[in-house]
């Protein structure tokens, strides 16, 4: 049964692994939704989520940002900014704010050429990996524990699908 020192290590374990980390450079969670749109980062449209933040942690705070949002989005994230908003979509979780389906950003594809493209936009380093495979089991288990099947098979699946074949 995972506890509040659990939940602090874990803290403990994204601050550091992710810290440092920025989007510069990177697409922009506003460059998602206009990629998706329109094909082209960079064009001005009402959005809630602002583009001002300066850490992950601004972003995770920010009221604005929906993580699970139909448009723009994971999918068109580049390796930079996929990065940077998964520590924030982590760092939202483990503050008790729910985000989504966020673990089917976990979740490796089976097929070679889904594999391939996942695993190019997944470029975390080995603490940030270790760090999100730690997230990952404790979101298992805090499902399990609340008696939510379908966010424990959700967890479980995207956990199994980084085990050696």
């Amino acid at each position: 049964m995972a506890d509040a020192a659990d939940f602090m290590d874990l803290e403990r374990m994204l601050l550091s692994a992710f810290e440092g980390v920025t989007r510069a450079g990177g697409t922009s969670w506003t460059d998602s939704i206009s990629l998706d749109l329109m094909g082209v980062a960079g064009k001005d449209f009402f959005i809630t989520h602002r583009d001002d933040d300066r850490t992950w942690q601004d972003v995770a705070a920010d009221e604005g940002w929906n993580p699970d949002a139909a448009i723009g989005g994971w999918a068109f994230l580049d390796p930079v900014g996929f990065r940077y908003y998964l520590a924030a979509a982590m760092w939202r979780m483990v503050k008790g704010s729910e985000v989504g389906s966020l673990a089917w950003q976990f979740r490796r594809p089976v097929k070679a050429k889904g594999r391939r493209r996942f695993e190019e936009r997944w470029s975390l380093d080995g603490p940030q990996h270790a760090a999100a495979m730690r997230f990952a089991a404790a979101m298992r288990d805090a499902a399990f524990e609340r008696g939510d099947g379908h966010a424990y098979d959700e967890w479980s699946a995207a956990i199994d699908s980084w085990r050696p074949e």
